[in-house]
């Protein structure tokens, strides 16, 4: 369930394969695995989806990951996606300009 505060509206979305979800500011990332992944796993790495949602929960953006989810971080800037052996990060938005100038010194 997605809510806005402001208008006390909320959004109910069914994620099929849901496996893990984390949010900062007005994103969250929802993060599946399904059936047909898994199947068709075989040889290859495995996969997960992430789908970038904004704050009603419609979709923004959507990657097909190369890594199991096995630990899942968000930031206002990034999704991390990582397993034993591989670390993914999705920079799914620009820092700020005030936060880009601080974070190379800057005022």
């Amino acid at each position: 369930v997605f809510w806005d505060l402001g208008s006390q509206e909320r959004t109910t979305r069914y994620v099929r394969g849901l496996v893990e979800v984390r949010a900062a500011g007005e994103h969250a990332a929802l993060v599946t695995r399904t059936a047909e992944q898994e199947a068709a796993q075989g040889d290859q790495a495995p996969r997960c989806t992430v789908q970038l949602c904004n704050a009603i929960g419609a979709p923004v953006d959507t990657r097909q990951v190369p890594v199991a989810p096995r630990h899942v971080a968000m930031t206002a800037t990034h999704v991390v996606v990582a397993d034993q052996r591989a670390v993914y990060v999705w920079q799914y938005r620009a820092a700020a300009p005030a936060a880009a100038a601080a974070a190379k010194g800057g005022a």
